[in-house]
């Protein structure tokens, strides 16, 4: 059990992280995650995505292959970069990361595309 602690406007959060095989192939992770306040948006958003027609989402990623795999490629790489920069303890990385989230997503919400 590893043991998250982060900071968001001035409050300390501690999140319980158990990854062993068995709960995370379960879900149960992630409802662990949940329940402790962390992944919230994304556990709502995949859920909901897992809660439609499967037929549906099958055919999606057939018929639009080439640009769901390019995507996949950008996010790998995306987390490899994440992986790396926690791994070094690269603050000024993350920094970087996060802030060009954080313009990615005001962009969006701009356009009325959230």
């Amino acid at each position: 059990m590893k043991r998250l602690v982060g900071a968001a406007r001035g409050q300390r959060r501690s999140i319980n992280l158990d990854a062993s095989a068995g709960v995370y192939e379960s879900g149960e992770y992630f409802f662990r995650l949940a329940r402790q306040g962390a992944l919230h948006a994304a556990l709502h958003v995949s859920t909901r995505v897992a809660a439609s027609n499967p037929v549906m989402w099958r055919d999606i990623f057939l018929n639009n292959r080439d640009a769901v795999l390019e995507m996949m490629g950008r996010l790998y790489e995306d987390i490899a970069l994440l992986q790396k920069a926690i791994r070094n303890g690269d603050g000024a990385m993350l920094h970087r990361v996060f802030t060009r989230s954080r313009r990615i997503r005001r962009s969006i919400v701009q356009a009325k595309q959230d």
